[in-house]
């Protein structure tokens, strides 16, 4: 039986850029022309491609699909750009043209916000049914939306000009593009300058978002959402060291001419370190509430060109945004012995880093090399985050009380807080957390579900309960379980994503 093997891997697909490129200015065989010999086969029946084989009777006609598809795949690459160019151009030749590819010019979400006027001029526009899945399983499946590869508009600005303006996404070498072109008489060029400038520079804006970077840098804006719960208010801290850290990252943003008139460069560093779970995280998120200036957040170095490429990334992202806060959280295990010498010759400056306040949390110091973490001017101030004292473990049991005081299924008399913060001596917060979460659990469960007859169970109290599950906890404490509690309360509580205390926790 004859075989077509595939094409060979080499061969670089930009189907996009014919069918666009076709619908601008397509092309038609005659009908009455005469079948061509196949592209595939070259004179002689010999294959052309030494990886592609084709049956002898394959039966070639311009116009079938399959001849098309064969037809595409082994020609000559063409750059998109170009083709759509010289056709738009010759589908307007008495106006100028420009072209703005920059990813940044998003000139239909800047209409979309109201910015500008786009009007759909009548030609076929090229669609695609996109399924968008829910972020949730609980909000349904999701739903379907329309995606725009090509489509050409009439913009009118806000300040009367008017233009012609095509859009045109496409792959290319592997890639997503897109293109605009904007059309125009040569006396409102400056216009369309001014228009792509004010997109381009709407889109690097920070809008109710926070700067991630994880192998390229994102906006997030559930993040911005989660931080803006967080209240210093609600942070169980030493009172002492919490004035301290807000003092110091408000007199560093506030100090600009202190540090130019004392001759000396305007960045910082602070280190939080301490056990896991004592409030490092939301002490960092109420910081990012009440902070006037872009927050930059680095959840790990890597990209496919290497952690180098990410830190030069990072840095140069920080140098564009100052001031601004620079997070690098669980710093221990983003440096290496690899990325070492290379992330310090960027905080240490060899390029100017004014207006950085980098901010680094770890649960390990001594894991970190004294080179980093013990020169001032890398790194100025460590903050310890040890775990809480007695009146801390007291602050914290009032809060839990002050959020169940509307429940009629749980009793927490005063005397309980001072029994609780008895019975915890060198707990974590976040195994106080657990403590109060699985007993919380314990009662809805039997609230929700109810126990067999009999169950003398049922008629625990809520000190019963809890003291139960920290002699629990205690136990876990003494055979390494830690790690795994605390792996627990980040689920329930995700660093920087996460909700801080409030009256709306889930758990009430």
């Amino acid at each position: 039986m004859s075989m077509m093997a595939p094409v060979s891997a080499g061969r670089k697909p930009h189907g996009p850029c014919q069918t666009i490129s076709s619908i601008i200015a397509p092309q038609f065989v005659p009908d009455d022309q005469p079948p061509q010999p196949s592209p595939l086969t070259p004179t002689g029946g010999k294959p052309s491609d030494d990886f592609l084989f084709v049956s002898k009777d394959f039966p070639y006609h311009p116009r079938s699909p399959v001849s098309t598809f064969l037809q595409h795949h082994t020609g000559l690459a063409t750059d998109c750009d170009m083709v759509l160019r010289e056709t738009i151009k010759k589908h307007h030749p008495h106006l100028a043209m420009t072209v703005c590819a920059d990813r940044n010019c998003d000139i239909l979400t800047y209409a979309a916000l109201g910015k500008v006027d786009l009007k759909p001029k009548d030609i076929p526009f090229l669609t695609q049914s996109v399924f968008a899945p829910s972020e949730h399983r609980s909000d349904g499946p999701g739903a379907m939306q329309v995606s725009l590869d090509f489509g050409c508009f009439d913009v009118c600005t806000k300040s009367g000009h008017k233009f012609i303006h095509y859009y045109a996404s496409y792959v290319e070498s592997y890639q997503q593009k897109a293109a605009n072109y904007f059309l125009h008489d040569l006396d409102s060029k400056a216009a369309v300058q001014e228009l792509i400038l004010e997109a381009c520079s709407w889109a690097v804006e920070l809008h109710d978002e926070i700067l991630i970077f994880q192998s390229f840098w994102m906006k997030d804006h559930k993040l911005w959402q989660a931080i803006q719960k967080a209240k210093w208010k609600d942070v169980i801290l030493d009172e002492k060291m919490k004035k301290e850290i807000i003092n110091d990252v408000g007199s560093f943003f506030a100090g600009r001419d202190t540090y130019e008139n004392l001759g000396v460069p305007w960045k910082r560093g602070l280190i939080f370190h301490g056990p896991p779970g004592n409030g490092k995280t939301i002490s960092i998120k109420a910081l990012m509430k009440n902070l006037e200036h872009p927050t930059l957040y680095v959840k790990s170095f890597h990209t496919y060109n290497g952690d180098e490429t990410g830190i030069k990334m990072i840095f140069e992202k920080a140098r564009a945004m100052a001031p601004c806060l620079l997070i690098l959280e669980d710093i221990d295990s983003l440096i290496t012995k690899d990325n070492r010498s290379y992330f310090l010759n960027e905080v240490d400056g060899l390029e100017e880093n004014d207006g950085i306040l980098v901010l680094a949390t770890t649960n390990h110091l001594d894991l970190l090399d004294p080179g980093i973490v013990s020169r001032p001017s890398r790194f100025d101030r460590k903050y310890f985050f040890p775990l809480p004292s007695m009146d801390e473990r007291k602050a914290y049991c009032k809060y839990w009380k002050h959020k169940l005081e509307g429940s009629d299924k749980i009793d927490f008399p005063d005397s309980l807080v001072d029994k609780i913060a008895e019975w915890t001596e060198d707990f974590s917060f976040a195994y106080l957390k657990e403590a109060f979460v699985s007993s919380l659990l314990i009662i809805a469960a039997r609230e929700g579900y109810g126990g067999e007859d009999g169950d003398e169970g049922d008629e625990e109290s809520f000190e019963t309960v809890i003291k139960r599950q920290i002699e629990t906890l205690k136990k876990e404490m003494g055979d390494g379980s830690e790690q795994l509690i605390n792996a627990v309360s980040s689920q329930i509580n995700p660093p920087l994503d996460s909700n801080p205390p409030h009256k709306s926790d889930p758990v009430n």
